[in-house]
């Protein structure tokens, strides 16, 4: 399975069909292998994002949409 990781403005997380977009700074889907984070304007929070969510698409703790 391929994945793919997207940063998205606070408009376009927003209007993300996930029931939990509006809070979360990260949501990872592990059916479709997308993650999705929230873009903060703090490089350092952007990549511990990134990877808090690559590994809740490729790691164990694989529920089938996470938000963080």
């Amino acid at each position: 399975m391929s994945y793919e990781i997207k940063i998205l403005s606070d408009k376009e997380f927003d209007r993300l069909p996930y029931q939990e977009s509006g809070i979360s700074l990260g949501l990872a889907d592990t059916k479709t292998g997308k993650a999705y984070v929230r873009y903060t304007h703090s490089d350092e929070l952007n990549k511990y994002l990134i990877n808090h969510e690559l590994e809740h698409l490729i790691g164990t703790d694989r529920d089938e949409i996470h938000h963080g």
